[in-house]
């Protein structure tokens, strides 16, 4: 196979993939009006992006950097309650420092939003020297997958999206 194949190849692969995401869109917009939305305020500082939560396990409202590229969504140690780590779910994770860190353990933050609504985020644990000194944490892929979640930058919102079933 030559390069110019290889090339046609890739751009088909493009244009397949553009079309089965607008395929895609088009489909979430006509089942909107099965879901709930809530929104987060969203607090832009340089060039990151965080937002506040409070939850049932941690000593204050947690400061969390808004990271897509996470696969886990993290959380510094000393925020946390006594008690509140299941140690025994412990993760190797690979970090900007290029090496691997292990977790401390799982908490299950619980965040509460307008309308009586919850929200289980499973946080692994860091020790604070593996956390940017700016924020608690990391609000990751993973939870943003599973609570559909969408960032608008121009409104400064995060969105959660719940289908009415839930």
């Amino acid at each position: 196979m030559n390069s110019g194949t290889i090339t046609i190849f890739l751009v088909m692969l493009a244009v397949a993939s553009i079309e089965a995401g607008l395929c895609e869109s088009s489909a979430r917009g006509t089942e909107s009006s099965k879901q709930h939305e809530f929104s987060l305020n969203l607090k832009v500082e340089g060039r990151s992006t965080f937002v506040t939560l409070s939850s049932n396990i941690t000593t204050r409202p947690l400061k969390l950097l808004i990271d897509c590229g996470a696969t886990l969504s993290l959380v510094a140690s000393d925020v946390i309650k006594p008690g509140a780590v299941d140690e025994s779910h412990r993760e190797i994770v690979y970090g900007c420092e290029n090496r691997d860190i292990e977790t401390l353990g799982l908490a299950h933050v619980m965040i509460s939003l307008k309308g009586n609504r919850n929200i289980d985020i499973q946080m692994h644990v860091m020790n604070r020297t593996n956390i940017r000194p700016n924020c608690d944490g990391y609000l990751g892929f993973d939870v943003m997958v599973k609570y559909n979640m969408t960032v608008d930058l121009d409104k400064h919102k995060l969105i959660f999206r719940f289908s009415r079933e839930e």
